[in-house]
């Protein structure tokens, strides 16, 4: 018997956007003041599908939180879906 494998979707965001993505999950993860093992593992699973890493997520956290927003709102539909 055959088991299938979950095929894993990766998106493509050029890096500003990557950047803006990484910082915005990352600042709703912290907004609490508190870490929680559940976020954790969200964060695990989105990192091969945004394709990023922690020393990625390091950098993210430079980015202007205004800058974020307003490249998510200029990025197409089409990725925002």
């Amino acid at each position: 018997m055959k088991v299938k494998k979950k095929q894993q979707y990766k998106m493509e965001f050029d890096i500003s956007e990557k950047l803006a993505i990484v910082h915005l999950i990352d600042s709703v993860i912290i907004a609490d003041g508190k870490v929680h093992e559940g976020e954790i593992n969200a964060l695990s699973k989105l990192m091969p599908i945004i394709d990023f890493d922690s020393n990625f997520l390091i950098q993210a956290r430079t980015i202007d939180i205004d800058q974020s927003v307003l490249i998510l709102k200029e990025m197409t539909e089409d990725k925002k879906s």
